[in-house]
């Protein structure tokens, strides 16, 4: 009897130790399964993040035919050919007409927005409550600033009064200044034909540190040098212009500008960079800027992608 009491006893210890030994190589298993998934994670990533600080999605996902999701999910499948996947876009409502699909698609992750009026809706900020209702917009925690506004003087009209023309846009944007002054906000700025009045109202309107994104550049070095001496927190953004083969002027302006100053942007669905002529633009598309601007300043793309998104979180706090 006390052997079998004994024997009764050694087995079911034995029980309890292979139940424990068990769960143990099932702890052990599961736990390097998972390292070894972070570790597949880790190696298949994408070296950099980007952000495309200038876009307009309402215009892009329609003509692109996908839903932001499907995007999105087209993005994240290409990210490691490019070496390089999006962390986030701006997107911009600057005309009465986009204002309200620009706030709904802000509302997706890994998307902000801007408000304002551009300077060729400009009548539009004298219309009936319009700028009580891009102050309520901008108060939108998803919001990063107000814009894009600016001047444009590019083809006017013959038909048109063109002082009163000029004198419209200009009284938008001092406005628009002073909106973004009050609220603490960046301001996107567009200029278009319009270096000297451009530059004279934002030194008038604007603090000497206010943050600016002059976007889209295809204006003089005189002025990227005066704009950038003006304004010390002012940021400049360049877009797929910068790889076009008669992008010449472009490309000597991003030469003579720091790193520590530009912004990566495309401003899509416009200007699709080489090799993407002709068809509609996105932010997927901002590796091939980035690696033109890489190119002009004779430095490594790693580069261009660490300055500019340092620039991005100084200007726009993402």
């Amino acid at each position: 009897v006390g052997g079998f009491i004994h024997t009764a006893r050694l087995g079911k210890a034995m029980r309890t130790v292979a139940r424990v030994s068990s769960s143990f190589v099932t702890r052990v298993r599961s736990t390097t399964a998972r390292r070894m998934t972070t570790a597949a994670r880790a190696a298949s990533a994408p070296a950099h993040t980007y952000v495309d600080t200038h876009c307009h999605l309402d215009m892009v996902l329609p003509r692109l035919e996908l839903s932001f999701e499907d995007w999105r999910a087209s993005l994240d499948a290409t990210a490691h050919d490019d070496g390089a996947a999006l962390d986030a876009c701006i997107t911009i409502g600057c005309s009465l007409k986009s204002l309200a699909s620009t706030a709904e698609l802000s509302q997706k992750q890994g998307v902000y927005s801007a408000f304002g009026i551009h300077p060729l809706s400009a009548p539009e900020w004298d219309g009936a409550g319009v700028p009580e209702r891009i102050e309520a917009l901008c108060a939108d925690a998803k919001c990063v600033a107000v814009g894009e506004t600016g001047l444009d003087y590019h083809r006017i009209s013959e038909d048109v009064d063109v002082e009163a023309y000029k004198a419209t846009q200009r009284a938008s944007f001092e406005a628009q200044m002073k909106l973004a002054t009050r609220l603490d906000l960046p301001l996107i700025v567009h200029t278009r034909e319009a270096e000297e009045d451009t530059l004279e109202l934002m030194r008038a309107h604007l603090p000497r540190d206010a943050r600016v994104h002059v976007h889209c550049f295809t204006s003089s070095l005189t002025l990227a040098q005066a704009l950038l001496a003006s304004f010390p927190k002012l940021c400049i953004g360049f877009t797929g212009v910068v790889s076009f083969k008669n992008g010449s002027d472009v490309r000597a302006v991003v030469a003579s500008v720091p790193l520590d100053r530009i912004l990566l942007e495309t401003d899509s669905p416009y200007m699709a960079p080489t090799p993407y002529r002709g068809q509609v633009c996105h932010p997927g598309m901002i590796p091939r800027i980035a690696e033109a601007i890489a190119s002009t300043h004779g430095v490594p793309v790693s580069d261009v992608y660490r300055a500019s998104r340092e620039n991005t979180r100084s200007v726009y706090g993402i």
